[in-house]
């Protein structure tokens, strides 16, 4: 579990006086597991960064549910289609187990943004980590064979996190049939 002080200063490291701007804006909210924080389709007006859990995001195509990318305690999500552009959201972003967050109104991030240029270059250092993760995304797990893929997302996270996350969500993300996923973890095991 990461403390909001913490979560604020790994992002960049802010003074007390920004640290106590941002924590006076700053809301909390439990969700349980399989429930969204974010609806594809619908706006969502708010920033959040996780204090425990796990969540995923995805998008739903007729059906289809693929897999975009998961996020741990000490992580910042969000639409950014709602919170930049005021569009619906383009994912939803379901919790995998019990999740703790912190969340942010658009009103109150862009309130704070306004308010000094340290706080400028605090979101400009959390979305460069978003850019940084999505493009380590992309070029780790979005390139390979299935077995490459799979080994460079068995180095990105814990195991302890893996093992929360059910198989159907890593083959999704992967890319490939949850039965291929099973004979490369069994490929994987063996080496």
């Amino acid at each position: 579990m990461m403390d909001l002080a913490q979560i604020i200063r790994d992002i960049y490291p802010v003074s007390d006086e920004g640290l106590n701007k941002i924590s006076a804006c700053v809301h909390t909210l439990h969700v349980k597991r399989g429930e969204l924080i974010i609806t594809q389709g619908k706006k969502c007006e708010n920033l959040f960064l996780i204090r425990k859990g796990l969540v995923r995001s995805y998008c739903d195509d007729d059906g289809k549910e693929d897999t975009r990318w998961f996020a741990i305690e000490g992580d910042a999500l969000a639409s950014i289609h709602s919170l930049y552009r005021g569009e619906p959201a383009m994912s939803s972003v379901e919790a995998l187990i019990p999740t703790d967050l912190y969340y942010i109104s658009k009103s109150d991030v862009e309130e704070l943004l306004n308010y000094s240029k340290e706080l400028v270059y605090w979101g400009y250092m959390l979305a460069i980590e978003e850019l940084y993760a999505l493009e380590r995304r992309y070029t780790y797990i979005g390139t390979g064979d299935a077995f490459t893929r799979y080994k460079s997302f068995m180095k990105m996270r814990s195991r302890e996190t893996i093992r929360q996350i059910p198989l159907k969500h890593i083959a999704s993300y992967l890319k490939m049939t949850p039965q291929t996923l099973s004979k490369i973890r069994s490929k994987y095991i063996k080496e």
